[in-house]
């Protein structure tokens, strides 16, 4: 027959027994954080990496962002803001975004948008280099404001810097864009948390098979935390865009690997050189 419990239904009650189980299962969490190791916390984001089909680029990922984004949190809040800034120097490839404009635009380019062809992986490369003062200075012209300029060029470059787009092509070839420019990094010190901006500016680009295009962009991305073995980093956006990234321990033999130039884009030159 039917079921006639005794359940009460009293829904002025619901909405308080409602906010005092999400409190009661808030504080369990935290407290399960803060008793995790860094282990068990990177273990935790690696899992939803391992879903995720094209690093948070392709529309399929964005079901997997709240998840990446708390495990980077909880990361964040227990172990991160403890590097040293040198640490951000080296090859890093991307694992996951939750950039907008990198979604619009499938990439870097949009060329991964043209039939055919389809995003392979992304790069961020920093490389400790003397900046000659020439370069340095057509990198404070390409800034889209002389107030940005005048604020930028009373520090000092750090070296080079590349963002790097890898596309699968028609049989699997692989072609390269990069966009080239410097970077600057600001360190700021915070009642004892120590963390990293550091801001690329764009001059010029290899992409789609051309060579030397001016390309003036700007992206600041702070980063919130290195693991301790030195190989994991989130960075984020002002915004709070979300970037995870690998070390790459050799990123030039990574791209010869490939078929791809070890430095600079694939240009027409190259490809039928």
């Amino acid at each position: 027959g039917s079921f006639r419990g005794s359940f009460v239904f009293d829904p002025d009650a619901t909405s308080a027994v409602k906010e005092q189980a999400k409190q009661t299962v808030k504080e369990a969490m935290e407290q399960t954080v803060a008793n995790a190791t860094e282990a068990e916390l990177f273990h935790e984001l690696a899992l939803v990496l391992k879903e995720a089909k094209t690093f948070g680029v392709g529309d399929e990922d964005k079901k997997h962002y709240l998840r990446v984004e708390k495990a980077a949190q909880n990361i964040e809040a227990k172990y991160g803001y403890q590097y040293e800034s040198e640490q951000l120097i080296g090859g890093w490839k991307l694992l996951f975004t939750t950039s907008e404009a990198y979604r619009s635009m499938g990439g870097m380019t949009g060329l991964s948008k043209a039939p055919g062809s389809k995003l392979h992986s992304l790069y961020q490369i920093l490389r400790r280099e003397d900046v000659p003062p020439t370069k340095f200075n057509e990198a404070l012209r390409s800034l889209s404001s002389t107030d940005e300029a005048q604020a930028i060029s009373e520090q000092e470059p750090e070296g080079t810097s590349a963002t790097v787009e890898i596309l699968e092509v028609f049989g699997g070839a692989k072609i390269k864009n990069e966009m080239r420019g410097i970077f600057i990094m600001d360190r700021i010190d915070e009642q004892g948390r120590k963390f990293t901006g550091v801001d690329q500016i764009v001059t010029e680009a290899d992409s789609g098979g051309q060579e030397n295009i001016p390309a003036p962009a700007r992206a600041l991305q702070i980063c919130t935390y290195i693991s301790s073995d030195d190989q994991l980093r989130i960075s984020r956006s002002p915004q709070g865009t979300l970037f995870i990234f690998q070390r790459l321990e050799d990123i030039e033999e990574t791209f010869d690997q490939m078929g791809v130039p070890k430095r600079g884009g694939s240009t027409w030159g190259k490809l039928f050189g």
